[in-house]
């Protein structure tokens, strides 16, 4: 399955602690919008305190074979281990940048030590609505943008290209048009919660999970959220 790799720079220059364990989210873009019919390019920003770190565009053309699609995966990680508060906004338009069809926002602190998988879905229950100020719309509901990394799941490269249960949502491939896979028995354990076809843990639980109430596809090359 052809997935989009997205090649981002590291918006600051910083080297890491040799030997530490990397301060990172890896950031799963997947969609159940067809393109480029409805979706012909995807934007992602990060902001580090509402001061904008990186930017970038992505053709989606809907051609196998052709870099750019989804579903597709960038990193946002910090280099020195610290525990950095980020803002990260995917969204899709039609003709080019003109008209946003459908936009993503989460709001998370990196933990420490722990590299961790995180989906944002640019879907179809999302285009009519209009959360309005401080919220995003997930799986057609409007939630609260703010996460709570410790609940989201250790990150693994399958996690990018397949679902791990049925949120309500048909992930699909926009190169091929065909739905992502299923990875592991399609069910989440007791103590987590489906959504985006992903398994997090549910508040009040141990271990990692999200807040309740593109060789492959974009990948980024991690985005630095390092001080100069």
């Amino acid at each position: 399955m052809m997935r989009m790799r997205w090649m981002a720079l590291a918006v600051v220059a910083l080297a890491s602690a040799g030997g530490c364990a990397r301060t990172e989210v890896l950031v799963g873009v997947a969609t159940d919008i067809e393109a480029p019919g409805i979706v012909d390019l995807v934007r992602l920003s990060v902001t580090r305190e509402g001061v904008e770190l990186f930017h970038n565009d992505w053709d989606i053309s809907g051609i196998p074979n052709v870099p750019n699609e989804l579903p597709g995966s960038f990193g946002v990680f910090s280099p020195d281990g610290s525990e950095t508060k980020v803002g990260i906004t995917v969204s899709g338009f039609k003709n080019g940048s003109v008209v946003e069809v459908v936009r993503r926002d989460a709001i998370l602190t990196l933990i420490s030590g722990k590299t961790l998988f995180l989906r944002m879905g640019l879907v179809k229950r999302c285009q009519p609505i209009d959360c309005g100020p401080g919220q995003t719309c997930v799986e057609g509901a409007c939630q609260d943008p703010l996460l709570d990394a410790n609940r989201l799941p250790p990150f693994i490269d399958d996690l990018v290209t397949h679902v791990t249960c049925d949120s309500g949502t048909q992930f699909i491939d926009t190169s091929t048009k065909q739905p992502l896979g299923m990875i592991g028995p399609g069910d989440c354990n007791p103590d987590e919660l489906c959504s985006e076809g992903t398994c997090y843990k549910v508040a009040g639980s141990t271990g990692p999970g999200i807040e309740q109430k593109p060789d492959a596809g974009p990948s980024a090359d991690p985005v630095d959220m390092g001080l100069p």
